[in-house]
């Protein structure tokens, strides 16, 4: 029973290499191609729409109410900002609490979208380490028992295979938790820029309902 567990346990072990060695090699192109992604993001977006928050409060404070939606189309703020700030104008004549709930809503959705933008190279970050390990141990066995006979040829074969998976999972992990690092930085910006301007409608809806008392 115990060998044939044993046998059970290694088969299994040998089976599951290619598939191990097939993902590290597709998270190594998706963290390459996640770094063209990112340069993308910040030449064509990021460096072209340099927003400065004060400065459009100060637009927004020298506006009347009936060109918010304007002022805001023309402004250096992301599409997905622009989306929910309109949103949140179509429904700022509801009552005080009702206004901040979509508020909070709203940001939610924005929060949810950045989070599916990094969502691949977060995974990747977590588990090409561990896919890693697994094509490091799984050959192991082999080319331990090759040592035992004596055959160097199987034994070198098999250390290769651990070192290079090894090397694949950091090499992977390494770009994918530097790429989310950056981005979740861009984004986190883009959301306290977003709310920072929500709250500002939020006042000035509250500063309307205190001059009609």
């Amino acid at each position: 029973m115990n060998q044939f567990l044993q046998e059970a346990l290694h088969i299994t072990s040998q089976v599951f290499l290619i598939p191990v060695m097939a993902i590290l090699v597709l998270f190594i192109v998706i963290s390459i191609f996640s770094i063209g992604e990112m340069f993308m993001e910040y030449f064509m977006e990021r460096r072209i729409n340099r927003f400065n928050l004060e400065d459009f409060l100060k637009e927004l404070n020298n506006t009347s109410k009936e060109k918010y939606k304007a002022t805001i189309e023309r402004s250096r703020l992301f599409e997905t900002q622009k989306k929910s700030i309109h949103r949140l104008l179509e429904h700022i004549d509801l009552s005080k609490a009702s206004v901040e709930s979509i508020a909070q809503k709203l940001l939610v959705e924005q929060e949810n979208q950045y989070n599916k933008l990094v969502s691949k190279t977060d995974l990747i970050a977590k588990l090409a380490p561990m896919l890693g390990l697994m094509g490091t141990l799984i050959p192991l066995g082999p080319g331990l028992l090759a040592l035992g006979e004596g055959n160097t040829e199987v034994l070198s074969k098999s250390l290769l295979i651990a070192f290079d998976t090894t090397i694949a999972g950091l090499i992977s992990a390494s770009i994918a938790w530097v790429i989310s690092r950056k981005r979740k930085s861009w984004y986190k910006s883009s959301l306290v820029d977003t709310m920072s301007i929500m709250e500002y409608l939020l006042e000035g809806k509250e500063d309307d309902e205190k001059a009609n008392k």
